[in-house]
């Protein structure tokens, strides 16, 4: 038998075949569309750590992938999440981490790990009552990531439900917050310092001496926007009350703010320097030293050298917050008499 060509014929055939080929490799590369803006919510304990967590929707996963969604499908949400602890007192676990997304106005639940790190979950199932199952994605099911809701509990750390924002604006991150008396000043030391800063306004320093009423003793102006450490103090006067709570309020320039850890801090244990009265000095065989609450176990004399002296003298009693130091046991020279870090210089002449 004769093969013929029929050029006409032929081109039809491999056009046909090329065409398919060409539709079988668009469908095998075209790419799944995701929603990858992320959100951000940041939890403070009141005992000196951060809970920071990242989350971004990845793609949608049906019940059942291989059925006809004719009569609409069931469906989960694809969460990617990376939780991370800064600061001090860090947990090994918290007792809850967990968040609610809004699909289409339907709050839809997800669960976290309480030690936190990265990785990917999934929320509970929820159900759609469409056809368009093979093109579903976060946003065409009007899964909106700031509409996240994510809820944590932990050691110092008390039940709170936060909304996510978006990750590249997030206006704060605490680094640490302190409170020390100085001697120098005698006044209470105010330190903190920031992990990053967008869109900051200030700092409102605040007290307490209950931890439950506060009020604004002092306030600072922030940097405003860094992506850097950044430090601040201030010195505030000495509290008059034994116990004084302390604790910081960053305002944004929107008005939103978050709270430091709180400090509390025990002002009974401060002495300051105009306390502290050391006479006779010069000073032959005794001197006095007195100061309120004075304990002869925290006084401390050393040599000009730094040589501690303390067992060679003799403390005794005197009256009400006085203390007398009998001195003829060390030769005359320069001292210096210590308490608490507060020194004064003490000269003895035998």
């Amino acid at each position: 038998m004769k093969n013929t060509f029929n050029p006409k014929v032929n081109a039809m055939h491999y056009f046909s075949i090329f065409s398919l080929n060409m539709v079988f490799i668009l469908l095998l590369f075209t790419p799944k569309i995701t929603q990858s803006q992320t959100c951000r919510s940041v939890f403070t304990s009141s005992n000196g750590y951060q809970v920071i967590v990242d989350l971004t929707f990845g793609d949608i996963v049906l019940s059942d992938p291989g059925a006809p969604c004719t009569n609409g499908y069931n469906y989960k949400v694809e969460i990617d999440y990376d939780i991370t602890f800064t600061g001090v007192n860090i947990p090994s676990n918290l007792y809850t981490l967990q968040g609610k997304i809004n699909c289409n106005g339907t709050e839809i639940f997800f669960d976290l790990p309480n030690s936190g790190g990265s990785g990917t979950t999934l929320s509970s199932q929820d159900y759609r009552n469409n056809n368009d199952c093979s093109t579903a994605t976060p946003i065409s099911l009007g899964c909106a990531i700031m509409s996240t809701k994510v809820t944590a509990q932990g050691p110092s750390l008390n039940w709170e439900t936060k909304s996510c924002t978006a990750s590249g604006s997030l206006p704060l991150v605490w680094e640490n917050f302190s409170v020390k008396y100085n001697n120098q000043y005698s006044k209470n030391e105010v330190n903190w310092s920031t992990f990053s800063e967008i869109n900051c306004d200030k700092f409102e320093i605040e007290r307490s001496t209950d931890n439950v009423h506060w009020e604004v003793i002092a306030e600072t102006s922030a940097k405003g926007e860094a992506n850097t450490t950044t430090s601040y103090s201030q010195m505030l006067p000495k509290e008059a009350s034994k116990y004084v709570f302390y604790r910081i309020k960053q305002i944004d320039v929107d008005g939103s703010f978050t709270f430091s850890n709180t400090v509390l801090v025990d002002n009974s244990s401060h002495i300051d320097t105009n306390e502290l009265n050391v006479y006779p000095n010069p000073a032959q065989q005794y001197t006095t030293v007195s100061l309120k609450n004075i304990q002869a176990d925290k006084v401390r004399i050393y040599s000009s050298t730094g040589k501690n002296l303390t067992s060679a003298i003799n403390f005794s009693l005197g009256s009400t917050n006085q203390l007398i130091m009998d001195l003829s046991a060390i030769p005359s020279g320069l001292y210096y008499l210590s308490i608490d870090n507060v020194n004064k210089k003490l000269l003895v002449q035998h």
